[in-house]
């Protein structure tokens, strides 16, 4: 096991969650894991709980969210609310805020009511009617975002290339080999998996020190790919694995396979060898 991790992004740590809560890890042993790797205060089990519940509720993005003022209520509690109402048409705004376990002012709880769910005070003749066509158009919306919420799911299954790549760091530093990594991800995302050499390349950048799971930005061919860094890495990778390819290596360390190809037989004097 290697030392923890300092300083990760909170992106990272979001990719990672969403990963082991894929896994069907409790957030008890995500926090657990990620302690093990990152350190003691990399995340408290209090953010945990909250990525996981919002993964679960078909959140995507692991990025943090633009909010120009006060952050919006959650769908549940929203849900929640019309089930109160719905439950007893005689509730008042404070019973309503009183009954919710977290924090919602009386003036969120009546904007909710009157504006997001458009309730407003009628008088008893009129209140059976308007339940019964309530009740059969929310069956028929019922129906519709269950339907919604099932395309989300599929969608949210779907990882981002960094997410991967913040995955596979991740798995590097808990000790695990390559092909473990690789195997731990089919399982666990079925598809739209990177390759396997893929991964056993990001492994590699990874032991070598590298600490991005951005792509690096290159507006063109480098003034000068060949120095001692890029020949002591190269001659690292091919220590680490000697069936690499010059392409593999070129793209683990993001240089020219033709510049690779040449610190391999100028500058460290290496040569492809039959298998006999």
């Amino acid at each position: 096991m290697e030392l923890p991790l300092s300083s990760p992004a909170k992106c990272e740590l979001r990719s990672v969650i969403r990963f082991l809560n894929a896994k069907n890890n409790s957030p008890v042993e995500i926090h657990r894991q990620l302690v093990e790797v990152y350190g003691e205060k990399c995340m408290d089990i209090k953010n945990v709980r909250k990525g996981c519940r919002e993964f679960n509720e078909g959140r995507i993005n692991v990025h943090d969210e633009q909010r120009s003022g006060r952050p919006s209520l959650p769908e549940s509690t929203v849900a929640r609310i019309d089930e109160m109402v719905r439950a007893n048409r005689q509730i008042t705004l404070e019973e309503i805020e009183d009954g919710l376990n977290e924090d919602c002012s009386h003036f969120s709880v009546h904007k909710i009511v009157s504006e997001t769910l458009g309730y407003r005070k009628v008088s008893a003749r009129c209140l059976q009617l308007i339940y019964t066509v309530i009740s059969v158009m929310h069956n028929s919306v019922t129906c519709q975002v269950t339907v919604l919420k099932e395309d989300k799911k599929q969608e949210s299954s779907k990882m981002s290339t960094n997410e991967i790549r913040a995955v596979i760091k991740y798995l590097c530093k808990k000790g695990m080999s390559p092909k473990e990594i690789y195997e731990d991800m089919v399982d666990t995302l079925r598809e739209d998996i990177p390759s396997y050499s893929t991964v056993k390349n990001w492994v590699a950048a990874f032991k070598l020190g590298r600490i991005s799971t951005e792509d690096e930005h290159r507006p063109g061919r480098p003034v000068e790919s060949v120095t001692q860094e890029n020949i002591d890495k190269i001659h690292d990778l091919v220590m680490l694995d000697r069936r690499m390819t010059v392409r593999q290596i070129g793209e683990s360390l993001g240089i020219p396979k033709t510049t690779v190809d040449r610190i391999m037989r100028e500058h460290l004097g290496l040569r492809k060898l039959s298998a006999r």
